[in-house]
């Protein structure tokens, strides 16, 4: 490893308490490493908090250690901040603050937007997840990797790759998905945890979002107004995985979402082929990933819709 990755693991190693953060809107990737990590740290004698400013999405509740992470800030200071799966300290909303306090900050995280931030960082985006790199700082940190941090890396893991059938899924994701596996996680108990509880309102806003799916010369697209949240009482992570649903048609190689908030709309971008939405993300102040990236940008959906649909006709010119 390199010599920023070995300063990280001094830290972790000296440090006695630490303060876990993610990005807004977590996902798989971003709860399944913080659960794992936390829970690594406590293994070694290490106080934990985890703060979020989001709640943990109803679909991963079930995983051991999801009650470490809270929504309220702590009410002490701590030595160490780690960020995790977040590629810049803007990204973890209201629990941003909380991190600064911190006499020093780590980071691991996945994303190419991410240049590196904090005391040190491991930064590869390379990985199919940050997971992965939790994975291997806890084994280079010596940490018994039992079933609750197994069953935590693989939702993480599995999530970001899409159950390792994403273009991010590589030899090292399976050298650990085999590890996990012979560490006693069951990837078909997990998938019934994770698919099997959604609500029945869930499935109705899905109805109503397929019904005026729009599909355009390779761009296909869905559209979540507020009204559509509030009639189903909808949270955010109701939407999870519905962007799947466009970018599965025949001929799509750009699915979009979009997602009226506040004076503003949130874009989410899921890409196929040899397509790459970072560098078309980037130009609206955002980014991600080559196959997944997105932005916020201001104004009304009818809008935003007509300013991202023509600049990315325009851009897909270049796949043509």
């Amino acid at each position: 490893m390199s010599e920023m990755t070995e300063k990280l693991l001094s830290v972790i190693r000296e440090g006695t308490s630490f303060l876990v953060s993610t990005h807004v809107n977590p996902e798989g990737d971003a709860i399944g490493s913080e659960i794992a990590f936390a829970l690594g740290l406590r293994k070694m004698g290490k106080m934990v908090y985890v703060y979020n400013q989001d709640p943990v999405p109803y679909y991963l509740r079930f995983l051991e250690g999801a009650d470490l992470i809270h929504t309220e800030p702590p009410d002490t200071d701590f030595e160490v901040g780690v960020l995790l799966d977040c590629a810049s300290p803007e990204r973890t909303g209201t629990a941003g603050e909380a991190v600064d306090s911190c006499e020093t900050l780590i980071c691991i995280d996945h994303h190419i937007t991410n240049g590196g931030y904090g005391d040190a960082y491991l930064i590869d985006p390379a990985a199919s997840s940050t997971g992965e790199l939790v994975f291997t700082v806890l084994e280079r940190l010596g940490v018994e990797i039992d079933l609750p941090i197994g069953n935590a890396l693989w939702v993480s893991i599995a999530t970001d790759t899409g159950w390792f059938r994403y273009s991010n899924t590589t030899e090292k994701s399976l050298e650990i998905a085999r590890t996990l596996l012979s560490l006693g996680v069951k990837p078909w108990v997990l998938s019934e945890e994770l698919y099997g509880c959604d609500p029945p309102e869930r499935y109705y806003l899905l109805s109503r979002l397929l019904h005026r799916m729009e599909v355009d010369d390779g761009v296909a697209s869905m559209t979540v107004f507020k009204r559509d949240m509030e009639d189903f009482g909808a949270t955010k992570d109701f939407l999870e995985g519905f962007i799947n649903y466009p970018r599965s048609l025949k001929g799509v190689k750009v699915a979009v979402l979009y997602r009226e908030e506040d004076g503003k709309v949130k874009v989410s971008l899921r890409a196929r082929g040899d397509v790459n939405v970072d560098g078309f993300a980037r130009s609206f102040g955002g980014g991600g990933h080559e196959k997944a990236a997105g932005f916020t940008l201001t104004g009304s959906v009818e809008e935003v819709k007509s300013l991202v649909h023509g600049k990315l006709k325009e851009f897909l010119k270049e796949y043509a």
